[in-house]
């Protein structure tokens, strides 16, 4: 049996929603620059800003990062001003102005009971040192050992080097670790590709992809369940398959079909985020064009087992 000492998390998306108010931002940084006596419009700032953003975008093409500060000084050399501390500073102070972000419900919950088993750690994508402002400001960073964010480390998500790190800090085994994201290009392949485990928190079903997590849930209230059951993937997924036992797809995670029923295998369903969330609101899931079973035969199942919130 696999035994789990920590779980990392994405922030944006996993923890955290929202995001930078573009348009807000670049009318905040032109207005500021003409106050220190730079003769730049917006749609010049706008200009640069879409140069730098396409050189990071080429750079991000090989998973590596820039920093906040690398690229505002890019954007700024670009309409002719030399960068300042005093400026990046301030721009920076602009950014997070615009950037806002919000837990997601349920969040603290599940930090409280994982950190009661598990060290905690956080592997985030973003120039900027966003996330980490985010978990100061909402109160969360206490709960993690670690904190990666990929502006600081140069290389993101899915580029193992990012993952790497966070596992010497952690001091873990990759096989030890299961990472929580929303992400399967970023998150899964990425954990998949250091060796880790994978959770992807996705609140439809898994269409055929190229990479799979080990187990799919369609909340992060879901997370502390999915993480438990990793220790009995193997036996699940034999047993089970890997497969949803209502429509089919990839993407699954494991419910008790009667919660009192005890820990026997036959008392354990597969389902997929979709059909999960369906069943939890009562409603029988839609017949899918890759599902396998019929649809007399899911409804006479529905009838007898009838699945639990759990």
């Amino acid at each position: 049996m696999t035994e789990i000492k920590v779980v990392t998390f994405d922030v944006g998306g996993t923890l955290a929603k929202g995001g930078l108010n573009e348009k807000l931002y670049l009318s905040k940084v032109t207005s500021y620059l003409r106050k220190q006596g730079f003769d730049v419009s917006l749609e010049e700032c706008s200009r640069a800003t879409a140069n730098g953003l396409e050189e990071l975008s080429r750079r991000r093409k090989d998973n590596l990062e820039m920093s906040f500060e690398e690229f505002c000084s890019k954007v700024l050399q670009d309409l002719g001003i030399t960068p300042t501390e005093e400026l990046l500073e301030h721009i920076l102070s602009l950014y997070f102005d615009c950037f806002k972000q919000a837990e997601r419900r349920g969040i603290k919950r599940v930090l409280v009971e994982l950190s009661e088993s598990y060290e905690l750690g956080v592997i985030s994508n973003s120039m900027s040192l966003a996330p980490r402002r985010f978990l100061e400001q909402s109160g969360l960073e206490g709960y993690f050992k670690a904190i990666l964010v990929s502006g600081e480390v140069g290389y993101r998500k899915p580029h193992p080097e990012i993952f790497k790190r966070a596992l010497e800090k952690l001091g873990a085994n990759p096989e030890e670790v299961v990472h929580v994201g929303n992400s399967l290009e970023e998150d899964v392949k990425g954990a998949k590709g250091a060796g880790m485990y994978s959770v992807l928190i996705t609140p439809e079903a898994i269409e055929e992809a190229d990479i799979e997590p080990d187990l799919a849930v369609p909340s992060i209230r879901e997370v502390p369940k999915a993480i438990e059951d990793i220790g009995r993937l193997q036996e699940f997924k034999e047993l089970l398959g890997e497969r949803c036992a209502l429509c089919s797809a990839r993407g699954v995670c494991f419910y008790k079909v009667e919660p009192e029923g005890g820990e026997e295998i036959d008392n354990y369903l597969p389902l997929c985020p979709g059909c999960r969330k369906e069943t939890l609101m009562g409603r029988l899931p839609r017949l899918r064009k890759h599902g396998k079973y019929r649809a007399v035969y899911r409804r006479a199942w529905l009838e007898l087992h009838k699945p639990k919130r759990i």
